[in-house]
């Protein structure tokens, strides 16, 4: 019996599967977590940004000069849509 449990132990023949069992799922969770704290900061850093900008264009009058109003988001608008309306047409079937 003492044979036997010497030699499980010693057997290396699976060692390599069973380490990247213990490493590389805390890995993957980390490389993901790191993702995400990125993606929270780029998106915290985009808000920030807009934010200032549409400050400075209020403070500065540029809106009530311009007559932009902020009901209807732009980035809600599609592509088509502004081009007709710039062109005065109300028709946006394409």
């Amino acid at each position: 019996m003492l044979r036997k449990l010497k030699s499980w132990f010693t057997n290396s023949e699976a060692s390599v599967a069973i380490e990247f069992a213990m490493v590389g799922f805390p890995f993957i969770i980390m490389l993901i977590g790191t993702v995400e704290v990125c993606l929270f900061f780029s998106t915290a850093v985009s808000l920030e940004g807009a934010t200032q900008n549409a400050a400075r264009l209020i403070r500065t009058g540029q809106v009530q000069a311009s007559h932009q109003l902020f009901d209807t988001p732009i980035s809600s608008r599609s592509d088509r849509e502004q081009q007709f309306q710039q062109r005065g047409k109300h028709d946006a079937a394409v």
